[in-house]
């Protein structure tokens, strides 16, 4: 997704309501922003593991943090991806830079477990707000192997285990990315003939709340209550306002796990 001016224009005349949205950017493709809700963020990511960069993470950090414009929103910087080679204590003193600095407001990782997160917590003087992490209904493992705890079973084998646990009880905010896909990037499981019991459940639930399966994908993850924020990764019109139509459907849970088990997730 390549985004026009006018593209992004238009895009941001829509999603703006007394409800306001979060713009995403980043290093990585796609290079167009994507938008989830609550109060307006501007998330820039840090490719924490780049191999083809010299600098240290303590000075790429501050790199990234002096080209962030101070705007009237709440701006959070994310160390993208989990770094082997992390010093919490150069990370430590790059967020307070900036901090002090008023040049970013919050910060956050994407796809750390919980001991990445725990590690890097107890070397930072601000807390950790967000947490990127990939999930949707066909690609779950952060909730399967939580339900399979010490079972014989591949659902139970550690993957994700209290990840969700761990960010509700440090007020973490998981960010869903590819909501609608399954596997890595292996494309969308709506209307994909590989998952015929799930789109039946979806079209089922769908019926029911007068809305389309995109809006129902959406509303399992925002019924969760970990209250996760999806990030929707489409910049057509129609599309972002089946997924803002969510927000207003709380799924009972019957429809939630009668969606889950769909997919072929395992409930004991």
């Amino acid at each position: 997704l390549v985004a026009t001016s006018d593209d992004m224009s238009q895009l941001l005349d829509m999603v703006f309501s007394p409800d306001d949205n979060i713009l995403i950017g980043g290093d990585e493709p796609p290079t167009a922003a994507t938008w989830i809700w609550n109060p307006f963020v501007l998330v820039d990511r840090i490719v924490s593991n780049a191999g083809d960069r010299a600098e240290s993470l303590r000075a790429l950090l501050l790199e990234r943090g002096a080209e962030m414009v101070n705007r009237a929103v709440d701006c959070a910087l994310l160390l993208h991806r989990p770094d082997t080679m992390m010093e919490p204590e150069e990370i430590c003193e790059a967020f307070d830079i900036l901090k002090s600095n008023g040049k970013v407001r919050n910060f956050g990782v994407s796809n750390e477990n919980i001991w990445q997160m725990e590690y890097l917590r107890q070397n930072l003087n601000v807390p950790l707000v967000s947490n990127q992490m990939q999930f949707s209904i066909a690609h779950c493992p952060m909730v399967q192997s939580g339900l399979n705890v010490n079972m014989f079973n591949d659902s139970a084998v550690e993957r994700g285990s209290g990840i969700i646990e761990y960010c509700r009880m440090n007020k973490i905010t998981i960010q869903a990315w590819s909501p609608f896909q399954h596997g890595f990037a292996a494309g969308t499981f709506i209307d994909n003939p590989d998952y015929p019991e799930l789109n039946k459940k979806l079209s089922e639930v769908a019926e029911k709340f007068g809305v389309s399966k995109t809006t129902i994908v959406m509303a399992w993850i925002l019924s969760h209550p970990a209250k996760m924020q999806p990030i929707t990764g489409t910049l057509k019109k129609e599309r972002m306002l089946e997924c803002l139509k969510a927000s207003e459907i709380v799924l009972d849970r019957d429809d939630w796990y009668g969606i889950y088990m769909s997919a072929g997730n395992i409930l004991p």
